[in-house]
């Protein structure tokens, strides 16, 4: 097992090609965790990774076709098949 890296805030910030102000603000929110060693802040490397997984998001399906001609109409709490004509 390889002993963490850690980077700066600035070290971040350029790798995320993201200001050094939305680093802070991240770690203010603890929505990305660091380390505090004395006065210094340091992000490790499984920390940055774990954020980054949290933010991910799923491909977007594509909505299925419509059926030309059918609309859907509510009426009180239930939906009612009605034709283009109606």
């Amino acid at each position: 097992m390889t002993s963490p890296q850690y980077f700066t805030v600035k070290e971040i910030a350029a790798q995320l090609r993201v200001s050094q102000r939305t680093i802070r603000d991240l770690l203010a929110k603890r929505l990305l965790a660091c380390v505090r060693v004395g006065g210094c802040v340091r992000i490790s490397d499984a920390h940055l990774d774990a954020y980054l997984a949290s933010r991910e998001t799923g491909v977007r399906q594509p909505h299925p076709p419509r059926v030309r001609g059918l609309r859907l109409r509510r009426r009180g709490s239930r939906e009612v098949a009605a034709s283009a004509d109606a």
